[in-house]
């Protein structure tokens, strides 16, 4: 152990690092995020499907769909100083997914399945998925869409999978 000196000394540290950290994730993380989600979907669409679509296209495709994110967070907001503290979910703050319908006690691998069927999600997924038919000219709506659904559905087996071995 250390001394309670050198303790508040790191404490003091852990802290002001973890105040930056929060800024620089929150401002650099969701442009890392776009980059991935566009990279991979441009990865299935060009080598999987053979589309042909240029990563800028991609890119546009993929903010494009995040739009519906971005008023999620807005209405998320106003939910949180409109409820009361003890009644607001930080987890399913706006209630558009399945996971409203669970009991308190379901097991957390459902959990993670029913929050993930978001009316949000998939308002995202198909807006991102009109984007990538409209550059791509070949691919349907409905291609894209499968497209999307494949790496999201294997998120979600993923994350369920990690809620299921470790109670996350």
């Amino acid at each position: 152990g250390l001394d309670p000196a050198a303790r508040a000394r790191a404490e003091m540290i852990q802290m002001q690092v973890a105040q930056y950290g929060a800024w620089v994730s929150g401002l650099v993380g969701p442009w890392i995020l776009l980059l991935v989600v566009a990279g991979v979907l441009q990865f299935l669409a060009n080598v999987v499907i053979g589309a042909g679509i240029a990563f800028k296209n991609m890119l546009a495709a993929v903010a494009y769909g995040g739009l519906p994110r971005l008023l999620q967070t807005a209405l998320s907001i106003l939910v949180m100083y409109l409820k009361p503290p003890e009644e607001f979910d930080l987890r399913n703050p706006l209630l558009m997914n399945a996971a409203v319908f669970l009991p308190a006690d379901a097991p957390s691998w459902l959990r993670v399945v029913a929050a993930s069927l978001d009316l949000f999600t998939f308002w995202s997924m198909l807006l991102m998925a009109i984007g990538i038919a409209a550059a791509a000219k070949r691919l349907s709506t409905g291609k894209a869409f499968a497209m999307i659904l494949f790496p999201w559905a294997l998120w979600v087996i993923l994350t369920a999978g990690a809620a299921a071995a470790f109670g996350a």
